[in-house]
């Protein structure tokens, strides 16, 4: 048991008795929203902004607060969510419904300490991503490197596919209109899924994915390598036991994580003996061309805007993900061969001469 501010008790799996605890709950069902006031402590952040988005268009009345002023807090005022620089006990003096606070933020802010004052409901940023995600089918991508690619990559192509889905990323995808996409209610729900503060395990995902695992977070991983599979390992065991767990099988570490968990296991890379194989990659005229074998039977030829054998390993987890919603195949190679990615990772900024 671990206590979050606010006074709440956190069940976090352990790899011990039942590996899917109940997601923290917020202060209705999140379905019905309409009407209830949030307040977001470190707003200007990359996820938290992007659930702010998502309260938003639930109906909620969302405010938020931060050091300093941002573009992504502009772009949060554009849409009618009430910005204030700085944290005052001020801010929570009209009685939110509820209050979310980044990572970032200490046990000493006073807008935690005035919340925490009022018995009001309080929510790290990954227990509101877990809490948003009841009732739908949750998608997490989790792993050390191309957690924002992957995310970005099945989103859209769910979205292609007629999916409506909703999604939180870490990292600005224009095709998404930003870091957020609120879809229909009875959509899939993306997120990217990160193991810092063991964050991931506050997540309960019909479908969870890894695309590797390596030494990172070591201020907070003190065990190493070990430490890292382990929390992986209890994230992958809170997939829902009739979904699946799509694992980079060319990855040691990966595949140790994942060797005793509930959840069908599929594989994907370049090996053999991987579920979903990557074959015949080449590189023409800009674009990315490759084939899929899956259980050893074609799959289809793809291709990617996006350079590099890393995105066509991408791709590959973004396709059994896909499969396994029974997403429209041709729909879903349409969106990989059109997925321009997020920014900040190769984004075309010109042509020389």
């Amino acid at each position: 048991l671990s206590r979050v501010p606010g006074g709440q008790l956190s069940l976090w799996g352990d790899g011990a008795g039942d590996p899917r605890p109940t997601p923290a709950a917020g202060p209705c069902a999140p379905s019905a929203l309409g009407g209830k006031r949030a307040h977001l402590i470190g707003i200007g952040g990359i996820g938290m902004s992007g659930i702010a988005r998502i309260l938003k268009r639930l109906g909620c009345m969302v405010s938020g607060c931060d050091a300093k002023a941002t573009d992504l807090t502009a772009e949060l005022a554009e849409r009618g969510i009430a910005f204030s620089v700085g944290h005052s006990p001020e801010h929570i003096a009209g009685g939110p419904d509820l209050v979310i606070i980044s990572a970032a933020v200490r046990d000493t802010n006073p807008e935690l300490r005035e919340a925490q004052r009022r018995a009001i409901p309080v929510l790290k940023y990954a227990q509101a991503l877990g809490w948003l995600m009841q009732g739908r089918d949750g998608i997490a991508v989790s792993g050390s490197h191309g957690k924002t690619t992957t995310t970005s990559m099945i989103a859209w192509a769910l979205r292609v596919a007629g999916a409506n889905p909703s999604v939180v990323v870490g990292g600005l995808v224009p095709q998404l209109g930003g870091n957020a996409l609120c879809g229909a209610r009875e959509g899939p729900f993306v997120v990217e899924a990160c193991e810092f503060d063991r964050s991931f395990h506050n997540l309960t995902p019909r479908a969870a994915v890894i695309t590797n695992i390596d030494r990172d977070h070591l201020d907070y991983y003190s065990g190493g390598l070990p430490e890292l599979e382990t929390s992986f390992e209890q994230f992958a065991r809170r997939t829902d036991p009739e979904g699946i767990v799509v694992v980079n099988g060319d990855d040691p570490a990966a595949m140790r994580a994942t060797e005793r968990i509930g959840a069908t296991r599929e594989t994907f890379g370049e090996g053999r003996d991987c579920l979903w194989r990557l074959d015949r990659f080449t590189r023409r005229e800009g674009r990315t061309q490759f084939r899929v074998l899956h259980r050893g039977r074609d799959f289809g030829s793809y291709e990617l805007l996006a350079p590099g054998l890393y995105n066509a390993r991408n791709a590959l987890a973004c396709i059994a993900v896909c499969a396994f919603f029974e997403a429209n195949r041709q729909s879903v190679r349409e969106a990989l061969a059109t997925f321009r990615g997020a920014k900040r990772r190769f984004d075309r900024l010109g042509e020389a001469a």
